[in-house]
């Protein structure tokens, strides 16, 4: 009783200082009742732990953000956008696990989280409902029963709300003073410095395109001629980012002479390389910004830095899984010896826009060395794209489980089943292609000719 007489002071506290502002009187609401309104018999959620076990793991995650940043940090529709993911993936695995009295169930985990966490379910009025299915749609009201649709206003409601103003007299101008007629001159040696520059940056772009070009073709011979260029541009323009273009070509040209570097040290300069491009279009903004340049230099600087880095990186993921032209040093005189073959089986997970899988790969016949596997599955409504280099042998007889990773196109359902599954694995012995049967997670492969 003391509680109760003390929960309804707080309201009447509320009403009185924050009655002309529904947002501050919902977080007034919302801290009244977290402090004085009797804490209901929570629900014992292990019981549930095997009907929704990923959707469980959302509501933990949402109560450790609101942890950090309490009620005041996150508006109605933050949380009704939360517990509307949770209810969706419990509804998904209910199904799935066939879990008795799913809609009851899932009321009860919500509500009992919501009420411990000290969440006033009936203060929760505005949200964005639109992008719901029926179902979860009406379990969210049913979790929130004061909720409503947020509807946005019309842009002719929108400008007969704006107060029309008369147009004002522009003030006059302000008298332009003469200017003197510059006089500049320019020399190699102090006043030169703007066609110095000028230099720098034809040299510099031509350099980046020659970069561009001999990372295309794998060009030893054109990517030392980049290195030399971005190494004038270093010494016209001795400044910190083109220090790191000139290191970043360098790493480039490194790693295009040694073709052989383990993947794991590849794969770590590629990164060093990608920050090394960034940070120097990140100089050269500032650099623009310091010496007075027209605003867009600097976000073309930016722009250029982060396409230069895609570039670079499907450049060297395409030629990751092509042999290089007139390289012999992994070919096999296939004429007096056993010629292997592979059978594999693959699998594909999605999380988000993370797109990553494995392949189960089992060897018959000769030992055979994986140099790179491209795999593409193709779903109803969806295709999954995954790639690898492990560069590993297998001998006769074992298998060996490969990750891979990629990204897929389309938009990907666990209720659209996969219909096919084909494989390139590029070994010593030539390229294998594989392909499914009636399992389309199981390929069979055939040495190509």
């Amino acid at each position: 009783m003391a509680n109760s007489g003390r929960l309804t002071e707080c309201y009447e506290y509320c009403i009185k200082y924050y009655g002309d502002n529904l947002t501050e009187l919902q977080n007034c609401y919302s801290w009244c009742s977290a402090l004085w309104r009797p804490k209901a018999r929570g629900v014992d959620l292990s019981q549930f732990r095997n009907c929704f076990p990923s959707g469980l793991l959302e509501l933990g995650e949402f109560e450790a953000r609101y942890g950090r940043v309490g009620r005041s940090g996150l508006d109605d529709w933050q949380i009704v956008a939360h517990i509307s993911g949770a209810i969706s993936k419990m509804l998904e695995e209910g199904r799935r696990n066939k879990c008795p009295d799913l809609d009851e169930a899932i009321i009860r985990v919500v509500t009992s989280k919501l009420d411990e966490m000290g969440i006033d379910r009936y203060s929760i009025r505005r949200a964005y409902l639109h992008g719901m299915s029926d179902e979860v749609r009406r379990l969210v009201e049913k979790v929130f029963p004061n909720v409503t649709e947020i509807e946005r206003p019309t842009t002719s409601i929108a400008l007969e709300e704006t107060p029309r103003r008369s147009p004002s007299p522009p003030p006059p101008p302000p008298p332009i003073p003469p200017s003197p007629t510059p006089h500049r001159k320019y020399s190699f040696k102090g006043g030169g410095r703007g066609v110095r520059d000028v230099v720098a940056l034809v040299i510099g772009v031509l350099g980046f395109l020659t970069w561009l070009y001999a990372l295309y073709i794998s060009s030893l011979l054109l990517m030392g001629f980049a290195a030399l260029l971005a190494l004038i541009t270093l010494i016209l323009k001795p400044r910190s980012y083109t220090g790191l273009w000139f290191t970043a070509v360098l790493l480039t040209a490194l790693m295009t002479a040694i073709p052989s570097m383990p993947q794991a040290l590849t794969l770590f300069l590629t990164w060093i390389t990608i920050l090394m491009i960034i940070a120097s279009a990140v100089k050269l903004a500032g650099a623009s910004r310091r010496y007075g340049l027209y605003r867009g230099v600097r976000t073309t600087g930016i722009v250029i830095g982060v396409i230069a880095s895609i570039i670079f990186i499907y450049l060297i993921a395409s030629h990751a899984a092509i042999p290089s032209h007139g390289s012999v040093s992994n070919s096999v005189n296939t004429a007096n010896v056993v010629l292997p073959s592979l059978a594999m089986t693959v699998s594909a997970n999605i999380i988000g826009t993370y797109t990553y899988g494995s392949a189960y790969i089992i060897v018959g016949g000769s030992p055979v060395t994986i140099n790179s596997i491209s795999v593409t599955i193709y779903c109803q409504g969806y295709t999954v794209y995954l790639s690898s280099s492990p560069q590993i042998t297998i001998e006769p007889g074992q298998s060996a489980s490969v990750s891979l990773s990629g990204y897929y196109t389309g938009i990907p359902s666990p209720n659209e089943p996969c219909t096919m599954s084909t494989a390139s694995i590029t070994t010593n012995y030539g390229v294998f292609t594989c392909e499914s049967n009636e399992n389309p997670t199981t390929l069979t492969c055939t040495l190509q000719s």
